[in-house]
């Protein structure tokens, strides 16, 4: 298994899990992803980290000695090389020796420099080599621009292998938890479902998924008003006024197989439509009454059914209003993934854009004020992406902070600590 270098901070995860080291109670599923990706941080593979109880967590977190991860050292040394029959194997970048049978799960996006940071470093080199005090800032500003105009890549390369299928290679940046996602859709029968706030990358993980099973996609997006027939197909009026069956996107590639297909916003679908999703998820097939020369749909061969929400099925909150409450039989049917930022990727995206890491701290920092007064406001990596455009156009660092809480009330700034 490849270790990884650490990305995530003990005050990133401190204000994430909600609790300093040494005073965490108890780990649950709420906080247990992040637990993880703190323990990730500190070196260990993913694939084994999520093997751990709750229990191997929480001592590990409280642990400032070191002692209870030396325990887990020795655990992951005793686990070894062993390959892992069933599980795809991802290589991470070109410089993974081939040899290694196991998959390098958890290499993620901290496993080596990324593009933008190779850039500011090779651009940092050259400032270097002209001396101190032969450069002023705006030489800076242009020899850091050149060097992140030459990036061309994403932060890791994936060479995907499953069975005896030939290596499928996905050059792009992905979130975290993909390997975690891959997998499990390899297994028949799964239903993935993503939870996790907006913003986050839950709809491009779907397409990523796709590509990375060289599969069809196809997706259709909650309303609270749309007919289950967007689903199920229609009865249109052909030649002669007679109604024929015209089969939906859905229909199509859940007969066809080998495809993905992704509910996106299902906390947001009609019930009718649920009722539609749940025959096809759990029980091999759908029927289809209004097509009377094949009424009964089977699923098809390699198809992955894919959803994404904000919420649990537990209906609207204060910050997802338009969200419906779900029955448990409509929950029962998908396999949980929590989502969240990744923290990473917007570190990387605020160095190439030109953030610095206190600013970068101010965007980090108004998020968790959000989070812990539960206020309903959004800071996602799209305020990343946002600050750095505005910082392009000439902006103030204040005038972005200003943008980024326009429309929101006294008592909300204040709790963000934001005055004026």
């Amino acid at each position: 298994m490849t270790m990884r270098i650490a990305n995530f901070t003990d005050a990133e995860a401190e204000a994430l899990i909600g609790a300093s080291r040494g005073q965490l109670r108890k780990v649950t599923k709420e906080n247990r992803p992040h637990v993880r990706r703190w323990l990730n941080a500190q070196g260990f593979p993913a694939a084994f980290t999520a093997g751990l109880s709750y229990i191997e967590l929480q001592l590990a977190y409280n642990d400032k000695s070191g002692s209870e991860q030396d325990k887990l050292r020795r655990k992951l040394g005793e686990a070894g090389e062993e390959e892992q029959p069933g599980l795809p194997q991802i290589i991470a970048g070109e410089a993974s020796p081939p040899a290694i049978a196991a998959p390098a799960i958890g290499a993620g996006n901290g496993h080596d420099l990324s593009p933008e940071a190779k850039a500011i470093a090779a651009a940092l080199e050259i400032l270097a080599s002209k001396g101190k005090g032969s450069v002023d800032a705006e030489e800076v500003r242009a020899i850091v621009a050149e060097e992140v105009k030459k990036i061309d890549l994403p932060a890791r390369d994936l060479k995907i292998t499953i069975g005896d299928r030939p290596a499928v290679e996905l050059k792009e940046r992905t979130h975290p938890v993909f390997d975690r996602v891959l997998k499990l859709a390899l297994q028949r029968g799964i239903n993935i479902m993503l939870v996790g706030p907006a913003g986050c990358g839950k709809s491009h993980l779907c397409e990523q998924l796709s590509r990375a099973l060289e599969a069809e996609y196809g997706a259709i997006h909650g309303t609270a008003g749309a007919s289950e027939s967007a689903l199920t197909g229609h009865l249109l009026p052909g030649d002669g006024g007679k109604f024929e069956y015209v089969a939906s996107e859905f229909v199509r590639l859940y007969e066809k197989g080998k495809s993905v297909f992704c509910f996106d916003e299902y906390d947001c679908f009609d019930p009718n439509m649920i009722m539609v999703v749940q025959g096809a998820t759990s029980n091999g097939g759908i029927h289809i009454a209004h097509r009377r020369e094949k009424p009964y749909t089977p699923r098809g061969e390699n198809v992955v059914m894919i959803a994404t929400a904000n919420t649990y099925g537990t209906g609207a909150n204060p910050l997802y209003v338009s969200r419906n409450v779900q029955d448990a039989a409509a929950m029962d049917r998908w396999t949980m993934v929590p989502m969240d930022y990744d923290t990473a990727f917007e570190k990387d995206l605020g160095t190439a854009g030109g953030l610095t890491e206190a600013q970068m701290a101010d965007l980090w920092n108004l998020r968790n004020k959000v989070r812990e007064n539960q206020l309903r406001r959004v800071i996602s990596t799209r305020a990343f992406q946002k600050a750095v455009a505005m910082i392009a156009a000439g902006d103030s660092w204040k005038t972005v902070m200003a943008t980024l809480v326009e429309g929101w009330t006294r008592d909300e700034k204040s709790k963000c600590g934001i005055t004026g």
